[in-house]
């Protein structure tokens, strides 16, 4: 429409990406809750100006999406993070990744950005395992906490009570 009143013109819409973000936490930071979690991830990356996609409605929220929550209390070495980007010249992962490292709060640390298809299904349906690794803290002998490993996973059943019901976890084992 290159005759037509700039009323009618169309203009064309801005370029939109998706970068997945890996990071982890730890410090203070791993006794933060999932959503405010996700408020630091917003405020970092204000700060470090990236141009989000925000949602619509009378409360505009960026378009993040952080995969499955942690429980509080553990650090992490790789989670993962989905953003939203509009505008021109948006800027590449290899130029986000120091803005991002820049602004981030003590015990966030941002390991690497890279592009994903706007289609791609969410984090959280694309998630199939996690690995856990803990970290036992008070002295005891390599050989009694293998043998009561052993002793535990030997078990059929492994009841616990949470909120006055009594649950088997051994299957989640």
């Amino acid at each position: 429409m290159e005759g037509a009143p700039p009323s009618q013109q169309k203009t064309p819409a801005p370029a939109r990406v998706r970068y997945r973000v890996r990071f982890g936490k730890d410090g203070p930071l791993r006794y933060t809750s999932h959503l405010d979690l996700a408020r630091i991830w917003e405020r970092l990356l204000r700060r470090a100006g990236v141009p989000l996609v925000y949602s619509q409605g009378f409360n505009p929220r960026p378009r993040l999406q952080l995969a499955a929550a942690l429980p509080l209390g553990y650090a992490s070495t790789c989670e993962l993070m989905d953003m939203w980007l509009e505008g021109e010249n948006l800027p590449t992962p290899e130029e986000l990744l120091p803005r991002l490292r820049a602004t981030a709060p003590e015990g966030l640390t941002v390991d690497s950005i890279w592009p994903v298809d706007l289609r791609e299904r969410s984090l959280q349906s694309r998630a199939r395992a996690a690995t856990y690794r803990a970290i036992i803290s008070e002295d005891i002998e390599r050989e009694t906490l293998e043998r009561r490993i052993v002793a535990l996973l030997e078990r059929e059943e492994v009841w616990r009570e949470r909120r006055g019901k009594r649950h088997d976890i051994r299957p989640l084992l």
